[in-house]
């Protein structure tokens, strides 16, 4: 059977107990156990309750788990009016234990009212904001009479908002004056504050807004002789003075006098009490026979360890196993280990009821899952736990290296079988909690809990393996300590060669604080903006110049080391620009030392070469790094959501009293800084950063407005709203940027009350400079303050104003001025900025030169440079490729050569049309003005331009010359006349020609009955796999080889055809056509042999000797005859070519390369 059934956990004992939440509850006081440490507190308080000049202040200090919260849940019970329930169980629970102290409570609070509490769980802020508003939540559930109420909560709300310590202070003497002016019969006031560390650590890390002062104010008061006296107890983990420890020594001395006004109470329990409250949360459900099996199996183990005076309190045998069969399914030895561990530990908040209520891993409630009865909870079980559900870093150096040694043993143990791991763990706990309780993993210890027979081979095998050793002095076995290494002196060490310590620089490297998002503003302006947040020195800030600062949104956090002036410091505020927020913090209190710590630890781990070989110092100085690295973390991400620091903008502090108040200023100082920024209600592209659906809908957008931008709607269906067009509407439909004119629609310039009219000023006037303006330096001044647009939106408002202004708009492309914008050149726009520079010209002057070239280009007037320009380039690119190449001066002129070379390297519109086409053709700019020589130089440019336009079709012409000359044809033929004339000869070569690779293809393109023009440059594309649109000056050398090539194949053909019609009257005649082509050579072997019949005998002869000789040669496989008849024919063919003279003609045949 499941342990889990048998076994259950009190509720109460596995939660976390708080104050003001469970302060009525009778269940937590009915769980609560009144221990030694409890009872003795109680005595003192007694004492107290009285109207002398006494101290009356306590500070409750113990680890986790240790009952503080629970005990002050049980103090306010007992001080509730005598007549409750709650009273009544406290006075029955201290009576089990101690009658007479029972008594002392009964005679004071019988038939009162008790005391008036006030319970705070503390928290990390300002300790005195949070007692004042205790204060009145009290006030309210008091039963005092409604006119003292009325006074104290009048008080409290006039005060409330910036209260101080001397307000709280008034306030508290005011509640003693109205308890004992009233009817009710209050006793006094009880003051309790749980974790009350939280409040100090504060107070450390904001000394302005901490007050922990307030403490020992109220402390001091408590002395004082009261008809209504005030009981002050605290909670901590550890002593106040301990939370001073990083602090400067003024600070430190300061918080020793407020902890010398405390009686200091160790609130730890004993080993035996820990486990009478550890069997008041087992509840179990054994029937007779299983209990009776239980105090058997446990008879043995607790003989032992009262033999071993474990237990000095127990002496009987009887006594210890019904003791312990109350903590059941725990091992004795776990039960007596298990608060001690969670003590050591207790900084991690892994206490006895965590483990008793945990689910995790290992946890008690899992074990009980795993574990049948009567299996008891060894002390390895508890060790699983720890490891596995504790963060890595222990407070306590020591402990945490007894840990690291512990865990690297087990590591190294490798395949040991689980016993001898249970055991290893088992001595690795009791060297750890060892100095708390007087254990010793000694021999005799050991074999209690896992017999000697087990031991004896398991202790042997561990020291075989060095992982533990034996120490005869003191009788115990060790876990083999294996590092030397002494971490505290290399601290030291490296913590003295700080001189100057920056502790910005260092915390900018540790961890870059997030930016400060102004969620009001960015929410009203539709943009998401932030402040820009760094770590500043007081020592660097004041020194910061000018060029330094940013021009958007700065946000510094101001760490005051105490290096410079208040004066100087404020002086300097008096120099910052409107858009720099400044947080003070004094850092020396809240990071300097962590920081300078955590620094020296890195610094050791990667330069000390003793640590080298040492895996237990490396893991050691590791987890301590991690540590301080979430310590930091966690004090450093809430500052500038703090409303607890100073805030200072324009030399001023601002009035900070929430959250709320944050937001207001953020947005308030946005609002300066960004006075000219447009409100754009689109989130897709409205941001630094778009997705990938963002860029392409941006991307479709900008291609609309190149194609569609005089369509209505931007060609957008009606009824259809892709994301693009979301975008088109929240830019330029809804703020009246596309307009319809009387031929069409446009995108507009925007009116001075347009919410876009300061960005379009800005691009205007960079682009109306005497030198273009790199796209990317324009979108640098659009992001930055007063407009602040973000970058997503950069491409979309510079395509709206391009295209408002577009007959004075100029682009260039690495320094080229570029016409035309296509969609090519907007995807490299929007990728590639750095390459693109845009211009706003404005052409004076040159009116009769414009005149000119406006009847030249454009058939009309026109007095826009641009328009003009973009005209001739129209015509320009149109030219085909051929065209825009070639040199060959005996088909084009030097001055087309030169007009083209003038355009195509084209810096500006301007110089192309008044100097570079002018100096092309051979004029000079200045005698331009004169009537005869701007005549004479149009009718060059016109004849030029002409000369351009008909290179191509002359390069036509000149191979259809050439095809008739070819193929024996007269010239003077038309192409359609050419085309028929070759159609009517070739019709009937397809089917001869056995080259598939060059001329097939070309005879299937030649004999195509298609228009004359397509089927001419078709023939020509053969040629040379390229459209002669595209053709260049050394492909025309090439065609006319190859052309030259198939027509002697087509001739060979012809031949062919010729030998097949003989055949018909011949009967004795058989024609055979040869092609040979081989790896290597560059010209084919083609043959046309005839044979009658006589010479086909002799031929059958011939041929069935070679046979024989070329199977005798060895060569059986077809493939290899094949080869060597190929050799042979190849031979045959270069001798006869050699006796007759005849050099070989190599023809270049790409197709057979």
């Amino acid at each position: 059977m499941k342990l889990t059934k048998l076994i259950k956990v009190d509720n109460w004992f596995s939660r976390s107990i708080n104050l003001e939440r469970d302060k009525s509850s009778l269940d937590a006081v009915n769980a609560y156990v009144p221990t030694s440490t409890a009872i003795k507190t109680l005595r003192l308080i007694i004492k107290t309750l009285n109207n002398s000049k006494i101290s009356r202040s306590w500070s409750l200090i113990g680890p986790y788990g240790s009952g503080k919260s629970s005990f002050g849940i049980f103090l306010n019970a007992l001080f509730q009016p005598s007549a409750s329930d709650q009273h009544k169980l406290a006075i029955k629970k201290i009576s089990e234990i101690d009658t007479d102290l029972s008594q002392a409570y009964n005679n004071k609070l019988k038939t009162s009212d008790g005391l008036l509490n006030i319970l705070i769980t503390g928290s990390y802020e300002g300790l005195t904001k949070k007692l004042f508003h205790a204060f009145e939540r009290v006030i309210q559930e008091s039963i005092l009479e409604t006119k003292f109420k009325r006074k104290l909560l009048k008080f409290h709300k006039d005060k409330a908002h910036d209260a101080s310590s001397d307000d709280l202070l008034d306030l508290l003497q005011m509640l003693q004056v109205s308890i004992h002016s009233s009817k009710t019969d209050y006793k006094g006031i009880s003051i309790t504050i749980d974790e009350l560390g939280k409040h100090v650590e504060y107070a450390g890390s904001n000394q302005k807004d901490g007050d922990i002062y307030v403490l020992q104010k109220i402390a001091e008061h408590c002395v004082s002789e009261s008809h209504a006296p005030i009981l002050f107890n605290v909670m901590l983990h550890q002593g106040i003075e301990f939370y001073a420890k990083e602090l400067d020594t003024e600070t430190k001395a300061e918080w020793r006098k407020i902890q010398g006004r405390f009686e200091e109470i160790s609130f730890i329990e004993g080993p035996e009490q820990s486990m009478r409250v550890l069997a008041k949360a087992l509840k179990n459900s054994l029937k007779p026979s299983q209990l009776s099996k239980v105090k058997t199996e446990l008879k043995t183990p607790v003989q032992a360890l009262l033999k071993a005076k474990i237990f000095p309190n127990m002496n009987k045998i009887r006594e210890g196993v019904n003791f312990f069969s109350e903590v059941f399914p725990f091992h004795p030895l776990t039960a007596y280990i298990l608060p001690l561990l969670a003590q050591k530990l207790a900084q991690n908040e892994r206490t006895v009821f965590t483990f008793l209520g945990s689910s995790e891993t290992f946890g008690f409630q899992d074990l009980t899952k795993e574990l049948d009865f009567p299996d008891l909870v060894m002390p390895h079980h508890i060790f699983d736990y720890f490891v596995n559900n504790q963060g890595s870093y222990i407070y306590d150096h020591l402990t945490h290296r007894r840990w690291i040694e512990v865990l690297n043993a087990i590591d190294r143990a490798g395949d040991q079988d689980e016993k001898t791991l249970n055991i290893l763990k088992t001595i690795g706990l009791l060297n750890i909690i060892g100095t708390l309780a007087n254990l010793r993993s000694s021999y005799d210890l050991l074999s209690i809990i896992y017999g000697s027979k087990v031991l004896d081979q398991s202790l042997k095998a561990l020291q075989k393996k060095s992982l533990i050793t034996y120490r005869k002095h003191s009788d115990e076995y060790k876990v083999w300590q294996g590092s030397d290494f002494d971490l505290e002196a290399a601290l030291n060490k490296e913590l003295d060669q700080f001189e100057d310590f920056d502790i910005a620089n260092e915390l900018n490297r540790l961890v870059m604080p997030t930016p400060l998002v102004a969620r009001k503003y960015s929410i009203e302006s539709h943009t998401l903006r932030y402040f820009k947040t760094s770590y500043i020195s007081d020592k660097n800030f004041v020194n910061l110049a000018q060029d330094q600062l940013s021009l958007g949104p700065e946000l510094y956090i101001l760490l005051k080391q105490n290096k410079v002036k208040q004066a100087d410091l404020n002086n300097k505020y008096k120099e910052l620009p409107s858009n720099i927020l400044i947080i003070e913090v004094n850092s020396k209190n809240l990071f300097e030392s962590n920081a300078k710590e955590l620094k020296a630890l890195k610094s050791i781990y990667n330069t000390s070469e003793e640590i080298t070989n040492d895996p237990i110092a490396k893991k050691e100085i590791s987890d301590q790094i991690d540590h301080l690295e979430r310590r930091l973390i966690s004090a450093l991400k809430n500052i500038t959501q703090s409303i607890d620091f100073t805030w200072i903008h324009a030399s001023k502090k601002l009035k900070i009293r929430s959250h709320i108040d944050i937001q207001t200023h953020l947005s308030n100082i946005l609002k300066d800084i960004y006075y000219q920024s447009p409100v754009l209600r689109n989130e897709l592209v409205n941001r630094d950063n778009i997705s990938a659906q963002g860029q392409s809908a941006r991307t479709n957008l900008i291609k609309m407005m190149a194609s569609k931008r005089h369509d209505p709607e931007l060609g957008y269906a009606a009824d259809k709203f892709p994301p693009d067009k979301t975008i088109f509407n929240a830019v330029f439909k809804q703020l009246g940027l596309y307009q319809k004119e009387s031929i069409g629609y446009k995108f507009a310039y925007p009116k001075k009350n347009s919410p876009l009219y300061p960005a379009y000023e800005f691009i205007k006037e960079s682009l109306s400079s005497s030198e273009p303006k790199s796209y990317a330096e324009l979108c640098k001044g659009l992001s930055l303050p007063p407009i602040g647009i973000k970058k997503g939106m950069h491409p979309v408002i510079f395509f709206g104003f391009y295209y408002s202004v577009e007959a004075n708009m100029a682009m260039y492309e690495d320094g080229i001025f570029v016409p035309y914008l296509n969609d090519e050149a907007v995807d490299r726009i929007v990728r590639k900025g750095d390459h693109f520079a845009f211009q706003l010209h404005t052409f004076k002057g040159q009116d009769k030169l414009i005149s000119a070239y406006s009847d030249q280009f454009l058939n009309k007037e026109s007095k826009n440079i641009l328009t003009i320009v973009r005209a001739f380039s129209k015509e320009m690119k149109s030219l085909p490729e051929f065209t825009q190449q070639t040199r060959n001066l005996d088909r084009i002129s030097n001055e087309a050569i030169k007009l083209r070379s003038a355009f195509d390297s084209a810096k500006s519109p301007h110089d192309l049309f008044t100097n570079d086409i002018p100096k092309a053709l051979g004029f000079i700019k200045k005698d331009l003005n004169k009537e005869n020589e701007l005549t004479a130089f149009i009718d060059l440019l016109n004849k030029t331009m002409t000369e351009l336009k008909s290179c191509y079709g002359r390069m036509i012409e000149e191979q259809r010359i050439k095809f008739a000359q070819i193929f024996s044809l007269d010239t003077n033929l038309s192409l359609d006349e050419l085309q028929k004339k070759i159609l009517a000869r070739y019709s009937s070569m397809e089917e001869f020609t056995i080259d598939n690779l060059s001329l097939k293809p070309f005879l299937t393109r030649l004999l195509a009955d298609i228009d004359p023009e397509i089927w001419f440059e078709g023939v020509l594309t053969i040629l040379e796999n390229t459209n002669p649109r595209k053709w260049r000056d050394d492909t025309l050398l090439e065609a006319d080889i190859k052309l030259k090539n198939f027509s002697e194949r087509m001739k060979d053909i012809e031949m062919l055809q010729s030998y097949q019609a003989n055949k018909a009257s011949s009967s004795d005649q058989e024609i055979f056509g040869l092609r040979v082509t081989m790896h290597g050579k560059e010209k084919n072997i083609d043959k046309i042999v005839t044979l009658n019949n006589e010479e086909k005998k002799e031929l059958e002869l011939i041929s069935q000797k070679l046979e024989a000789l070329l199977s005798k040669g060895g060569f059986k496989d077809k493939d290899k005859k094949i080869a060597a008849l190929v050799a042979k024919i190849n031979d045959i063919e270069n001798e006869t070519s050699a006796k007759a003279g005849v050099k070989l003609k190599i023809v270049k045949d790409s197709d057979n390369d």
